[in-house]
């Protein structure tokens, strides 16, 4: 299964190393929106970094889950409610040495 994950911050980072080292997703793509597109290099981690406005042209909801790694509550619920209108699945992280 493959992810997108939006952000390119701190958060963004711990989820690229937690989804690539200890679930089953490969993440192949960051985004963010187009305001801060803008200035930001075109790879983070060694991965593409594309807009959300144009996510669904290279990365299709039907082949990619989205997993949002920002800290802020607010924000998060309004970028999963623009996302979960573009029809993406989404991807979360539990980590294997997790107990009950």
């Amino acid at each position: 299964m493959q992810v997108v994950l939006y952000g390119l911050g701190k958060k963004a980072e711990l989820s690229y190393y937690y989804f690539t080292h200890d679930s089953p997703y490969e993440v192949v793509a960051f985004c963010v929106e187009e305001a801060y597109i803008q200035g930001c290099a075109p790879t983070f981690l060694g991965l593409p970094v594309v807009s959300l406005a144009a996510l669904h042209l290279e990365y299709p909801a039907g082949s990619y889950h989205m997993h949002i790694a920002v800290g802020q509550f607010s924000a998060r619920k309004r970028l999963f409610e623009m996302v979960k209108e573009q029809e993406y699945c989404f991807a979360n992280y539990i980590s294997s040495r997790a107990q009950t």
